[in-house]
């Protein structure tokens, strides 16, 4: 498997295979690992946003 830099990709094959029923499965760990990511940068860039604003 070739290594592709578009995370959202990953979320979205993770979402799929978790309806098809593969909870455990190498797309689904990478959808949570980029959507943890996701989660992290946005509440770091909202937090500086807010502190610089204030």
């Amino acid at each position: 498997m070739r290594f592709r830099v578009i995370p959202t990709k990953y979320i979205v094959n993770g979402l799929r295979t978790s309806f098809a029923g593969d909870i455990l499965t190498g797309p689904t760990m990478w959808a949570l690992f980029w959507a943890v990511v996701f989660v992290i940068a946005g509440l770091w860039v909202g937090t500086r946003t807010f502190r610089r604003d204030a």
